[in-house]
């Protein structure tokens, strides 16, 4: 196969970041920014990946627990959506079983998720096997149609709070533990940050994570086993990739995703292809690639041409061992939880409410959404970024000013480092990745022109 080490996510939430695969377009291209569109903002305008499959006969189906549920308010064309909905009522569900723990324990099995379909909801009880079980079954139910199928297997484990079933939550972490994280990360909120943290409290919590991911990997073994098994393997092209990374309190820059764009981890995506009709010799490609790239790669893989729309380029022949320079990758930030963030003390932000004031639920349905009169601000007040390989341009507005900032090799750089025509270069960028989108005004600040 070929492995990717610095694929980056245009933004480091799920919504926008699929989105952003799938339409292979930046996010002020198809609109959705944040966790909470309203339904006008879910009327997508540009063709998408699993369209693309689907006009050539495949089957399509996105199998997802938790962190999955946007696929319920946006199916992106998928015939078959396995995914929890996020609404008032369902969250009432969800916290009255989360209450009931006698009874919970008994409903912990494959009955269980039938009698109560808001378990899939729940990231308190999280477990991959039923994703696992479920992609099976799509699979098999291709196969039986004759049909070929592009399946869409997502699992949400590695996202906080960072719980998985034993023996994962114990693999890494040390036996003296006895802090309130024992088994998953609690207060998210509060420990949101880590400034409060002990060092015993934050290591725990990295180790939790370690265990997600170690069993998010026995998963894929399942997965691949089971091809093996079925005879598929010599015939189906797998795609790793994660929709985000996720900071881990490394140089001090709290944990989470989506909220900055300092360090290399939150932005910084798993992304690897293995093709049974190919032999890419395990290369690992160390430019930079974007995820606006895996929607053509794939289709270029099945010998399909992508729609005209897409902005990304196929990388089929950088794993072919193609030269290859990198391409320019455009970041932005999401909606803030709170109206400041702790551990960035010097960072400049534009202001607005917490998450509790910005969003509106609608009548009828439940749906969480943004209320439309923070829509402008949450917009423009997002921090930008491009990142070439090793240099990166991160632009940040107030409600005074502006603070830039330049990255070589992810250090923050001062003084004459700053003549490197390379990276003065890259807040044009901004204008050449997405032309009309952006004006530069004369005191240096960036505005987004919004429609």
């Amino acid at each position: 196969g070929a492995n990717f080490l610095n694929a980056k996510s245009s933004l480091a939430r799920t919504f926008s970041s699929f989105t952003s695969v799938f339409t292979s377009n930046f996010p002020p291209e198809h609109e959705v920014r944040h966790m909470f569109p309203r339904p006008e903002e879910l009327q997508l305008k540009l063709p998408t990946l699993i369209q693309s499959f689907r006009e050539q006969g495949y089957d399509t189906g996105i199998i997802s627990d938790f962190a999955g549920d946007i696929f319920s308010r946006l199916g992106f064309g998928f015939d078959h959506i396995q995914a929890p909905h996020l609404t008032l009522q369902n969250l009432i569900q969800q916290r009255c079983l989360e209450l009931h723990y006698s009874l919970l324990s008994f409903l912990i099995h494959p009955a269980g998720r039938k009698l109560f379909p808001v378990m899939w909801l729940m990231p308190l009880n999280i477990d991959p096997y039923y994703v696992t079980n479920s992609s099976k079954r799509f699979i098999r139910n291709a196969v039986k149609a004759g049909k070929p199928f592009f399946m869409f297997h997502f699992s949400s484990n590695s996202h906080f709070p960072y719980g998985s079933q034993y023996p994962y939550y114990q693999r890494y972490a040390r036996k003296e533990y006895r802090g309130p994280h024992k088994y998953r990360k609690v207060d998210m909120m509060k420990a949101y940050s880590g400034y409060d943290l002990s060092s015993m409290d934050r290591q725990q919590i990295v180790d939790l994570y370690d265990g997600t991911v170690r069993m998010f990997d026995d998963q894929v073994g399942e997965m691949l086993r089971f091809l093996k098994q079925c005879g598929l393997a010599e015939n189906t092209i797998v795609v790793l990739f994660s929709d985000h990374g996720e900071s881990l309190y490394e140089n001090g820059y709290g944990t989470g995703h989506g909220d900055h764009l300092r360090g290399p981890y939150s932005n910084n995506m798993t992304f690897g292809v293995c093709s049974p009709y190919e032999d890419f010799a395990g290369r690992r490609v160390v430019q930079t690639v974007r995820d606006i790239d895996i929607a053509p790669t794939l289709l270029d893989l099945a010998g399909i041409r992508p729609p005209a729309s897409f902005r990304g380029v196929s990388l089929l022949p950088v794993m072919r061992g193609a030269p290859f320079a990198g391409y320019p990758a455009y970041m932005e930030t999401e909606l803030w939880y709170t109206p400041e963030t702790p551990y960035i003390k010097e960072r400049t932000r534009m202001t607005y409410p917490g998450i509790m004031k910005v969003i509106e639920l609608l009548p009828g349905s439940g749906e969480i959404v943004l209320k439309k009169e923070f829509h402008d601000v949450v917009i423009q007040a997002k921090h930008r970024g491009i990142q070439w390989n090793n240099r990166k341009y991160v632009y940040m507005p107030g409600d005074r000013g502006f603070q830039e900032e330049w990255y070589l090799d992810e250090r923050p750089v001062v003084g004459g480092e700053l003549l490197d025509p390379g990276l003065l270069s890259l807040k044009n960028e901004f204008q050449r990745l997405l032309p009309g989108r952006f004006v530069f005004l004369r005191d240096g600040r960036i505005k987004e022109r919004i429609d």
